[in-house]
């Protein structure tokens, strides 16, 4: 039982082990996959992200003009960004914050009307 007391000493005197997380945050890593973000106005609703989404996390809607994002569904794979063709999708190194409840994000999309060519005369 001698050799428990070097160990009960420093953990009795010693500091805590792990940081108080809300207070004290853990700055990123390098190359730490944080989280998605989305820029409704470059999206042109293509749904490429939607079909390469491996958890479901993202749907697109298409006639309403809006896409939803599960964050809780996403394992950030980053299958979506690459498939983006207008980088309306980034990478932060930021984690999200705790949440109480799973959210839905649901962004709409203005998409601009194709301009028609005016008939010559």
């Amino acid at each position: 039982m001698a050799w428990f007391l070097p160990g009960v000493l420093s953990n009795l005197f010693g500091g805590p082990a792990t940081r108080l997380y809300p207070v004290q945050k853990r700055e990123p890593f390098a190359g730490a996959r944080g989280h998605i973000e989305f820029d409704s106005t470059k999206c042109n609703l293509c749904t490429l992200c939607s079909r390469r989404c491996p958890a479901a996390a993202i749907e697109v809607d298409r006639p309403g003009k809006k896409y939803t994002f599960w964050p809780f569904r996403c394992i950030v794979c980053e299958a979506c960004i690459e498939a983006c063709p207008r980088k309306a999708i980034t990478l932060k190194g930021e984690w999200r914050a705790p949440a109480y409840a799973k959210p839905t994000e649901v962004y709409d999309v203005v998409v601009p009307e194709k301009p028609t060519a005016a008939k010559a005369e």
